[in-house]
């Protein structure tokens, strides 16, 4: 058991508590009146090589094979073009402009995004951009602001600025951070750590979130190797994180935010993305693939694995995870599982006991904020007797 006793014992009181009785009563109502007559939408998530080429040469780089290639104006026309004119299930589109770093492309992007939303089309559209943040004049902010309600962007930032440029090819004081606060408010930076960083993991956080404003999400380096001093200075940082958590209001960041019902039902699927199902990537020449990381300039020319068979949920399944309690829950990337093992559904195992650590910071994290409360909904009961299944199960 990993969680505190007092804890429990409050949210407990809480759950029982004829307040939170009545709050569910007119919560259910109010779902059924204005919740459960909408129609859900379908997306449809398209990644578009613009180009291979970026003015950073960034240590951990999953990107082995770039090339000078850049997609043409017209072959972009074409995918957009036909992605939003076919007939399909998909109700919107979430266009996804890749490098490289889109933006040593800015014209052609500029002109992508200008031409896109000057057309009518059969499904609605936005674009999300994922960029490190450099290349941005006094001209190319202008233009991003006025297209703030159809573009987002998404900065690469690796905390604070030794630890950043260590990683980043020296490029912390190119980064316009009020900027990306200002267009963006509620948008967390992706923030990627290695062996040489994961010292200075909270550090980083406290950095980012106090010097501009902005939240934070992490994720591992793949394709390193993972120690047990490592894995000693990663739980030393989770505590420091837990406790930033609770003592403050800010959203919890994609990592944090894990949907633990899922470890209630072990039928439910253990899938992690939607590879194979509502996500494809074209490259520079418009062909098509599963998604972004099955793209050339990440694998090069090998066999990848077909899309019909990315989308069968057995074939993803990794045997050795079968019988843990946390295998709906746990991230896994089944493009990078290819790449180093040479099978989809094969896991990096040695990051089970580093997920195992992100899993039951979120979950004291929530817990914790839930024992605050006076009222719980329906989905937030259900999570709370998710997070308590799994305190019996794991320390």
């Amino acid at each position: 058991m990993f969680l505190d006793e007092r804890l429990l014992k409050d949210i407990e009181h809480r759950q029982n508590s004829i307040l939170n009785s009545c709050f569910m009563y007119f919560n259910n109502v109010y779902r059924k009146v204005f919740y459960w007559s909408r129609p859900s939408g379908k997306r449809l998530i398209v990644g578009i090589m613009i180009t291979e080429k970026c003015n950073l040469n960034c240590i951990y780089c999953y990107q082995k094979f770039k090339t000078n290639k850049r997609i043409s104006f017209g072959k972009a026309q074409e995918i957009i073009s036909y992605v939003l004119n076919t007939n399909s299930i998909w109700t919107d589109v979430e266009f996804r402009l890749l490098g490289g770093e889109p933006f040593v492309e800015s014209e052609l992007v500029k002109n992508i995004i200008d031409w896109t939303f000057q057309k009518r089309w059969k499904k609605q559209c936005r674009f999300k951009i994922t960029t490190n943040g450099t290349l941005f004049d006094a001209e190319k902010k202008k233009w991003i602001k006025q297209h703030r309600k159809r573009i987002n962007l998404i900065l690469s930032l690796d905390g604070q600025p030794n630890v950043h440029n260590k990683n980043r090819t020296d490029s912390f004081h190119n980064i316009d951070t009020a900027f990306f606060k200002d267009v963006w408010p509620d948008e967390a930076v992706k923030m990627t750590v290695g062996k040489e960083s994961i010292n200075e993991l909270f550090n980083s956080f406290s950095y980012i979130t106090k010097n501009t404003g902005l939240n934070v999400s992490f994720s591992l380096a793949g394709g390193q190797e993972w120690s047990e001093s490592d894995l000693r200075v990663f739980k030393n940082e989770q505590e420091k994180l837990m406790t930033f958590y609770t003592q403050c209001k800010l959203k919890l960041p994609p990592i944090y935010n894990i949907n633990f019902i899922r470890i209630l039902d072990p039928k439910d699927s253990t899938r992690q993305c939607g590879v194979g199902k509502n996500v494809v990537a074209y490259d520079t020449e418009g062909n098509h693939y599963p998604c972004y990381l099955f793209l050339p300039n990440v694998i090069k020319n090998k066999n990848f694995p077909k899309i019909v068979d990315l989308s069968n949920d057995d074939f993803l399944k990794d045997k050795y995870c079968e019988v843990c309690i946390l295998k709906n829950i746990c991230p896994t990337c089944y493009a990078f599982n290819f790449v180093e093992r040479g099978q989809s559904n094969k896991r990096d195992h040695s990051f089970c006991i580093f997920y195992k650590e992100i899993i039951k910071c979120a979950a004291r994290i929530k817990m914790y904020r839930y024992s605050k409360r006076f009222f719980f909904t329906e989905t937030e009961l259900k999570e709370i007797k998710a997070i308590l299944y799994l305190n019996k199960y794991i320390d």
